[in-house]
């Protein structure tokens, strides 16, 4: 603020953008409330760098009728657009044409972009006042119309193939719209049919182009393919594809190939040998009749068969030597010069199993230790690996792996040898895997247990499948010879336990033992005769001892008999009875007179 020093005080106000300016102040601190001053900043002038030109429209129908409206906006050189109209005004056109520029007063001007009947991009530019507009043109898009069958179009290629069955031709159908502009779009639904050979299904290329395969026929004639698109018939013209039959065959022209090229020198490894006869405008035959011979450098070929189709067939079989096989031709006696067909023997590796050297059985998830090698063939480039199916793998020398016995049922064995080539070699081992031993039921004795009778020794229920043999106890002591599942009860088994003792044993060798089933076989009761007590020393049985008069004896155990014998008492008792004996006249005239008193009348 300056203090002109004469009442009045001055400030400059200035501004780059359009708008009204309310200028208010204070003098000596108070608000001075007369009124403020208001100021008004108008544009500048237009400038052709700041200025702008756009399009309503930017893409219109390529049809000489379909318009864009071009709006030139006038901006002064601080980005302000104008808001009076006054400026001269241009505009031109890459493409269309373009009417007079209209003022509108409001610092806009337009004219309209009228489009061509062709397609492509008009790029709109003009000046302001003389100078060139340059913060960019205005772009509109023409576009094709809506699609004209009968400007659209049906074509092949190629126009001729074999008539064999299997030579095509793709048969492309151009929309085109009514201005004979080329549709750069998909959506149309298009139709073809032909009167010869046979069509696939119409693919949409999504560019305004629909594409077929026409597949020959094995009759020599002309394919008129028609159409139709969106229901229209397309009248442009149909597209013709001639079928054309092979002529004689050109030895020059026929092929001789292999497949595989590469086969393993083991002397039973094939690759098919092929011989395809072909005319001299190289068309594949489509019948048979020509005379073949086929002739290798190494390994052997078989007969060659005719199979009626233009083709021939034989088969190399390798040698057990590394090589390359070359095979050539004839046919109909001339050779075939287009080339030989080669199929290369490559050397096989060796894989061995060196243990278990034989398959077996095995119980589940039993360890089994393995052990494998592998060798390259004379003449190969050496082992790049050397794998078993389990995981385990090495390169020389011997590999130790193992069988997996996780999975029930029949398994294999698997080494493979894998060569710096590419080549393997495999050799296998059968084996199986059987459910391990468990005893999932006790094993039991069934029967009568007294003398006489028959015992049965049940195993019990086993998983496993497993084969069992017995052993028979009495008070735990084994039982000579006693190893069947049945027993028969001895007499000497009265007042004792018998055990059977069950071992399972299955086919991987494995064995195992329940727990022994036992039985108690009691006392057999005899009738009327009590049950023996006491005990046996070197002079004492139960209660009768040596020295003991006859009478003793007889008190000792009432129920006695002599049996007939005067000289022997029977004592009843169970389960055996007690024979007792005394001395006779003719034991006692043996013996001294001292002695005889000793012994007359007692137990001897």
């Amino acid at each position: 603020m300056t203090d002109n020093g004469d009442g009045t005080y001055t400030a400059t106000l200035t501004s780059t953008a359009t708008g009204t300016a309310d200028v208010s102040g204070t003098i000596n601190g108070n608000t001075i409330t007369s009124g403020d001053a208001s100021v008004e900043f108008t544009p500048g002038i237009a400038s052709g760098s700041t200025s702008t030109i756009s399009a309503n429209s930017t893409s219109i129908t390529a049809d000489g009728s379909s318009t864009s409206t071009i709006t030139v906006q006038a901006v002064d050189a601080n980005g302000n657009d104008e808001t009076a109209g006054g400026d001269a005004v241009t505009l031109t056109t890459t493409k269309g044409t373009i009417s007079g520029v209209t003022d509108n007063t409001d610092g806009t001007y337009t004219a309209t972009l009228t489009s061509p009947t062709t397609t492509g991009t008009a790029d709109v530019s003009g000046t302001i006042n003389g100078n060139t507009i340059t913060s960019g043109d205005a772009s509109v898009a023409f576009t094709p119309g809506a699609v004209s069958a009968a400007n659209s179009t049906i074509s092949a290629n190629p126009t001729s193939i074999a008539a064999d069955g299997t030579s095509t031709s793709t048969i492309t159908v151009q929309a085109v719209d009514a201005n004979g502009n080329d549709e750069t779009a998909g959506g149309a639904t298009v139709l073809l049919d032909t009167n010869a050979g046979s069509l696939s299904g119409v693919t949409d290329n999504g560019d305004g182009t629909y594409t077929a395969t026409l597949t020959s026929s094995t009759t020599a004639e002309t394919a008129d393919v028609s159409g139709a698109i969106d229901g229209n018939r397309i009248t442009s013209g149909n597209a013709s594809v001639t079928f054309t039959p092979p002529g004689a065959v050109s030895a020059a022209q026929s092929t001789i190939s292999p497949g595989p090229q590469s086969i393993t020198a083991d002397g039973t490894s094939t690759s098919n040998i092929t011989v395809q006869a072909v005319d001299a405008n190289g068309n594949d035959e489509t019948s048979g009749a020509a005379t073949v011979a086929l002739s290798t450098t190494t390994g052997t070929l078989s007969g060659i068969a005719d199979n009626g189709d233009g083709t021939y067939s034989a088969t190399l079989t390798s040698s057990t030597t590394a090589g390359t096989a070359d095979v050539s031709g004839t046919i109909d006696g001339n050779a075939i010069t287009s080339g030989d067909a080669s199929v290369t023997f490559l050397a096989q590796p060796t894989a061995t199993i060196i243990a278990p050297t034989s398959g077996g059985t095995y119980s589940q998830s039993q360890a089994v230790a393995a052990a494998f090698s592998c060798t390259d063939a004379a003449g190969g480039p050496g082992v790049a690996s050397c794998a078993d199916n389990n995981g385990h793998s090495g390169g020389t020398g011997t590999i130790t792996g193992s069988l997996a016995t996780g999975t029930l049922g029949n398994q294999t064995y698997v080494v493979t040898a894998t060569s710096q080539d590419g080549m393997t070699g495999t050799t296998s081992l059968d084996y199986t895997v059987i459910a391990a031993l468990a005893h999932t039921n006790p094993s039991a004795i069934t029967g009568t247990a007294a003398a006489g009778k028959t015992l049965t020794c049940s195993p019990g229920t086993w998983a496993g499948n497993p084969t069992f043999s017995y052993l028979w106890s009495r008070d735990g002591t084994p039982i000579p010879g006693a190893t069947g599942p049945t027993y028969t009860v001895q007499s000497v088994d009265e007042g004792t336990t018998l055990t059977c003792t069950v071992t399972a044993a299955d086919a991987a060798g494995a064995t195992q033992s329940a727990t022994p089933a036992s039985i108690d076989v009691p006392v057999r009761q005899a009738a009327q005769c009590p049950a023996a007590t006491g005990r046996l020393t070197g002079t004492q049985l139960g209660l009768v001892s040596l020295g003991m008069t006859r009478r003793q004896a007889q008190d000792a155990y009432a129920d006695s008999s002599d049996r007939g014998d005067a000289y022997q008492d029977f004592f009843c008792l169970t389960p055996s009875g007690i024979r007792g004996g005394f001395a006779s006249p003719d034991l006692l005239a043996t013996l001294s007179a001292g002695r005889r008193s000793t012994y007359a009348g007692r137990v001897v």
